[in-house]
Parts: structure tokens; C-alpha cells; sequence
């Protein structure tokens, strides 16, 4: 897939430009690779100020996994230590709803910006558009790209075609994530038998080293038997 500057010129342009990236994070099984990439370019494609592909991460919080900023500096820091409620604000609906959810005034929303990423509002970002990544109906994560005061405002074609690619993108992230998970018990049960092998191969040198000592025993026995006769 082609890279380029700004965002693509018409919605038809953009929709195609999504199908491409489908494609491409389809054909790939790397799932921090496909992470990278759906960020990347999900924020050149739209037009957006920044990118955050969110996870639950099982005690109700969000997991900021992969991000993408148009600004200099590495937030990565940020985004590891200050994580939002699923459930709250502009994220949280789109999670309870299972729909995309944008406001495109946070400031001024009765969430007053709560699930937010910080790495989001620190970027002048004041424009929110979150989307569920959704897999037989349930969400797995979040798409959020965010805009500045002065960019477009979010519309529901923005909304609408977030949220058909965070379908596709579904897909991938859990394929991707079944085969690592698959490879990693491939991993444990490989070294399990490696280690099960040399186990054997130590009881095996144990066990003739006990026979070569009762058969030397033996002979000493037999020996001193004799001697007595």
C-alpha cells in the first residue's frame, strides 16, 4: 500500500484507501505489526490529528496498545502510566453501545473529556470520534482519532466508515492474536518436551549407572564368596 501526505481528497477515496489497509493487515500475522500500521495510517487516511487503538485490559480499564500523534515527541510514557475507564465518557459509550459515538465540542460535553487519553487532549485535540472493533457482535477494542479545534468536524460518514474498517480490523487483530497464541503454546510445548528428552536421557545414564554398580557389587560378592570356600 502506498503512502502520502494528508488525507485522501474525497469519501470514495477514502473508503478505498481503508480497503487497501483491510487488505494489507489481512495478509499480515505480526499483531504488533498490524497494530503499528492500522494507527498509522488510519490518522493519514482521515485526516486526523492522532490515532489510539485501545483493549480492555481486564480490570476495567483501557490499554492504550498502539498510537499515532502529529506532533514531535514520544507520549509512549504517558500513554503507559494514565489509563481511562472503559466505561466512561465518549470511549465508554461507543464500548456500552457497540455503536461509534463523536462529539466534536469534548470541552464542552457532559463528559467533560472522562475516557479520554491524555496523549489526546495534551495534542490540542478537541474533536473525538471512538469506534468499537467488534467480533460476533462483541467489542474487543476501540479505534479513537481525535482532531483539533480548527479541523473538520466528525460527521456520521466518518463515524460510518470507522467503524465498517474497525469491523475488518477486528478480524485481523484476532487472527493475529490466535496464531500467537497458538505459536506461543507451540513454543511451551516444545521446550516442554525438550525438557522431558533430556529427563530421559538422564534417568537412562542413572539407571545404567546403578546396574554397572550392582553388577560390579556382584562380582566383589562373588569374589569373597569364593575366597571363603
Amino acid at each position: 500500500m502506498k503512502k502520502g501526505e494528508g488525507v485522501a481528497g474525497t469519501y470514495q477515496q477514502q473508503v478505498e484507501a481503508l480497503n487497501q489497509l483491510s487488505r494489507a493487515i489481512l495478509s499480515n500475522v505480526d499483531l504488533e505489526k498490524i497494530e503499528k500500521l492500522l494507527v498509522e495510517e488510519i490518522r493519514r487516511i482521515l485526516g486526523v490529528a492522532g490515532c489510539v487503538l485501545f483493549f480492555p485490559d481486564g480490570d476495567g480499564l483501557l490499554e492504550p496498545r498502539a498510537f499515532s500523534v502529529a506532533r514531535r515527541g514520544d507520549p509512549r510514557g504517558e500513554l503507559s502510566r494514565r489509563r481511562p475507564k472503559v466505561k466512561q465518557g465518549i470511549s465508554g459509550k461507543a464500548w456500552k453501545t457497540r455503536k461509534p459515538f463523536y462529539s466534536n465540542d469534548v470541552a464542552h460535553h457532559k463528559s467533560g473529556g472522562a475516557g479520554i487519553h491524555p496523549v489526546l487532549l495534551n495534542t490540542n485535540i478537541r474533536k473525538i470520534l471512538s469506534a468499537p472493533l467488534l467480533s460476533n457482535g462483541d467489542p474487543i477494542g476501540l479505534l479513537t482519532v481525535g482532531r483539533t479545534s480548527t479541523e473538520p468536524d466528525f460527521t456520521d460518514m466518518d463515524a460510518e466508515l470507522l467503524t465498517n474498517f474497525g469491523n475488518q480490523a477486528a478480524i485481523a487483530i484476532k487472527n493475529a492474536s490466535t496464531r500467537q497464541t497458538l505459536k506461543r503454546e507451540q513454543e511451551a510445548l516444545q521446550r516442554r518436551n525438550r525438557e522431558l528428552r533430556e529427563k530421559e536421557k538422564e534417568l537412562l545414564q542413572s539407571n545404567l549407572e546403578s546396574k554397572l554398580l550392582n553388577d560390579i557389587s556382584n562380582i566383589v560378592n562373588s569374589s569373597l564368596d569364593f575366597d571363603e570356600v
